[in-house]
This record gives C-alpha cells, sequence and structure tokens, in this order.
C-alpha cells in the first residue's frame, strides 16, 4: 500500500498548460478515481506519477518519500492502459511472468507468482493461452494480473474498461473492486464514466481543463458541487439562472420555492437534479410543483428521459418506468419537486 502527494504540480505541451495541480494526497489504500472528459489532463496526471513523462516543476511523493526524479522501474508503480498491450507471441504466463524474469526472480517463485495472480483475477488454466485466444475482458483481466504479480505500491489504471462492451465493463468493476478490498492496495483510476465513478470510488476528483476543480466522495460532490462545471460534468443539467427574493428563488418566467436552509441567501442559479423531479397526472401530492409541457422523451434501460417546457426554459427529468403509466410529447403535466433537494450557486 502507498500513499500519494502531489504538490503544484504543472506540466506545459506548447501552447498552453496541459495540467495544474495545486496538491492532491491519495491515501494509503484507497480507492481513488479521476473523472473528467477527454483530453482535461488525466492521462498526463498517470504518466507523471509513474515517471513516464516528467513534470515541468513540481513535486510527487510516494509513502513520504520524494519521488519527482526517481525512474520509472524503480518506483514500484503498476500502469494498466484502456489496451492491455499483451505480447501477442507469449502465452498467458510468459505475460504475466515478463516483469518477475527482468527483476531476475528465481524461476520457482515465478511460476507459483503468476499461478497466484490468475487465481486472483479468474485465469486459472489459461497459462498456455495465446493472446489471439482470449476475449477482450480476458485480456483486460491479464494485463490486471501482470501488474498485481509485481505486487506493485500503487495501481494506476487508464480507462482500463472502457473498450469493453457494457455487460463486461460490469464485470471487470466488480473484480477490480473485489481485488482492491482484499489487498488493500492503493489504486488511482481514471475515467470519464459518471456510472463507473459512482459504483468504484471511495474519492474522487473532478478534473477539466488540467486542474482539479474539487474533491471528495462521490456523494458528496454529487450533492454539493462547487461550481456549474462540475455539476454539468456529473449530470445535474437544470441549472436556472436568477436570483433570491424571501422564500424564493425567481428564475425565467416563473418562482421555486426554496427550502428552509436556502432562503433569504445569495445566489445566481439554482439547480435541480433530473432525478429529484417527478411529473405526475392529477394525483394528489403536498408537494410544490411547477407546469410545463412535455417536449421530448426517450426510455433507456427502465427509466423516462423526459424534456419538459416551463415557461422560457426546459427541464429534464429521469423517472422510473411504471406499468400503465404513460408520457405523451404536448400533454400539460405537473411537474413536483423537493425545496430540501435544491441546490443554489
Amino acid at each position: 500500500m502507498a500513499s500519494i502527494t502531489i504538490k503544484n504540480l504543472y506540466k506545459y505541451f506548447p501552447p498552453s498548460f496541459a495540467l495544474q495541480i495545486d496538491e492532491l494526497m491519495i491515501k494509503e489504500g484507497e480507492f481513488f478515481g479521476i473523472i473528467g472528459p477527454s483530453g482535461c489532463g488525466k492521462t498526463t496526471l498517470l504518466r507523471l506519477i509513474t515517471g513516464l513523462t516528467a513534470p515541468d516543476r513540481g513535486e510527487i511523493w510516494l509513502n513520504g518519500r520524494e519521488i519527482t526524479k526517481t525512474p520509472p522501474e524503480k518506483r514500484n508503480i503498476g500502469l494498466i492502459f484502456q489496451e492491455p498491450r499483451l505480447f501477442p507471441h507469449f502465452t498467458v504466463e510468459e505475460n504475466v511472468g515478463f516483469g518477475l524474469k527482468m527483476k531476475k526472480s528465481r524461476r520457482r517463485d515465478i511460476k507459483a507468482k503468476i499461478d497466484e495472480a490468475l487465481e486472483m483475477v479468474g485465469l486459472t488454466g489459461f497459462n498456455r493461452r495465446y493472446p489471439s485466444a482470449l476475449s477482450g475482458g480476458q485480456k483486460q483481466r491479464v494485463a490486471l494480473a501482470r501488474a498485481l504479480v509485481l505486487e506493485p505500491k500503487a495501481l494506476l489504471m487508464d480507462e482500463p474498461f472502457s473498450a469493453l462492451d457494457p455487460e463486461l465493463r460490469v464485470e471487470m468493476r466488480f473484480l477490480i473492486k473485489k481485488l482492491q478490498q482484499e489487498k488493500k492496495i492503493t489504486i488511482i483510476f481514471i475515467t470519464h464514466d459518471r456510472e463507473e465513478a459512482f459504483t468504484l470510488f471511495e474519492r474522487m476528483a473532478v478534473m477539466q481543463e488540467g486542474k482539479i476543480l474539487q474533491t471528495g466522495t462521490p456523494l458528496h460532490i454529487y450533492n454539493q458541487p462547487q461550481n456549474i462545471k462540475v455539476a454539468n460534468f456529473l449530470g445535474i443539467n437544470n441549472i436556472l439562472p436568477g436570483y433570491i427574493e424571501g422564500n424564493y428563488f425567481y428564475t425565467q418566467g416563473f418562482r421555486i420555492l426554496l427550502g428552509a436552509a436556502n432562503q433569504n441567501q445569495t445566489a445566481k442559479y439554482l439547480l435541480l437534479k433530473p432525478e429529484s423531479l417527478k411529473i405526475v397526472n392529477g394525483e394528489e401530492d403536498a408537494r410544490p410543483f411547477l407546469t410545463g409541457t412535455i417536449e421530448e422523451i426517450t426510455f433507456q434501460t427502465g427509466f423516462y428521459h423526459i424534456k419538459v417546457k416551463v415557461q422560457s426554459q426546459s427541464l429534464n427529468i429521469i423517472q422510473k418506468y411504471q406499468p400503465g403509466k404513460n408520457f405523451t410529447p404536448g400533454a400539460e403535466v405537473k411537474i413536483l419537486y423537493h425545496p430540501e433537494e435544491i441546490i443554489l450557486l
């Protein structure tokens, strides 16, 4: 296990900075995630931590020791990429044991460690197979075994499951989560997938344009985003401009009742989570509501994704499918909301 600390880390790729991180700390044995859009600097950060890329300034510390100028091979940090990058002419056993041979480990120890690593990733008995005979998920398991067999102080994973089909992605998430909990290994995992982030991470950092915008647990960041960029990236896409007056937030053409904790504050934006809104068809409910017209409806794995026009603005709503309850474009509807779930920025 290892703790990793980053201080004033900068990397410049002309004509702009690819990375500017003032401070970041990953705890020992933590499953830490970095989430952000493509091109925001996530991979650059992993390459700096492993030593594959040198920073222009700043410090990287591993277990209280600075490693900024330490060669990659002496850091003992594993790295897994999106593509498994297996040697096609090597068997599974030879791929997994390659690093051990480079370290000149004893042959007897190599065989035992390879078998143990393959057992950990669910590939017992695959020793003699070649990569061409493996599925995409099996290849990624081999890459994981190859990293784990070296007993790294930390394991860095660069969107390792993004090329897999949805069912395999879910399977691999369960596997890596199980291994992390059993081995207590420090993992830094990068992704642009919100579902993956909320499924895996104990804590995470949201990155955009080479900078970290917010760190915390996934639930904390989702419930208390620090700015519009973080909220929007995490799927909170009902962002209404306006102002507070008394118990209400006034926006374009309508007002929204605030919870007691949010009243009489200063804010320029009100945020409504899509899943916190509910369309009702005449049912009685004591909650405050808005009225609007359904514009669009899509159905995705058990949920309706509905866009409703309220005055001059559109609200996005995610509502669980219920048999017998249908929504029709053009219909006038009532939208319930929870004042206590409103976010103000």
